[in-house]
């Protein structure tokens, strides 16, 4: 009993680090918290899938950050796709539009020996989302 305390101590301090993520959103804290534990829980399940050892909820959410977030955060800035969606979503739910993204794309792509990367989610987003098109016509006709 007292393990799980200390595993949920630590749960609870490595998602309070990404609690800035709030900002300009519809979320609470423990909203963004609880839905950033979830991405870092599954990418600790998926890790242990891959490796003989059991990692770390602090191993898995430092994983996490370096291998996930941050990929994704200079995608979202490198394709532009930021400065379309944050004219209508906070960067969190820029993010998890991003995020939710890649992993369809991946899992239909899966057995195609196609892989999508964090910037082909951003293409994807941006080009399926609402007003993009409507936009690049707009500016067709704008002079600059």
């Amino acid at each position: 009993m007292a393990r799980k305390k200390e595993v949920e101590q630590e749960v609870k301090k490595e998602v309070k680090k990404f609690s800035w993520l709030v900002q300009g959103t519809s979320f609470t804290n423990e909203q963004v918290e609880e839905i950033i534990e979830d991405y870092i829980k599954t990418h600790k399940w998926l890790v242990n899938e891959k490796i003989p050892i059991e990692i770390t909820f602090e191993q898995a959410s430092d994983s996490w950050y370096e291998l996930v977030f941050q990929p994704l955060m200079r995608s979202l800035n490198k394709t532009g796709v930021n400065k379309v969606l944050l004219k209508n979503m906070s960067l969190f739910e820029a993010f998890q539009k991003v995020s939710d993204s890649h992993l369809v794309l991946n899992i239909e792509a899966k057995g195609t020996g196609r892989y999508y990367d964090y910037e082909d989610a951003c293409f994807h987003v941006l080009h399926t989302h609402k007003g993009y098109w409507l936009n690049r016509l707009m500016s067709l006709f704008v002079k600059k």
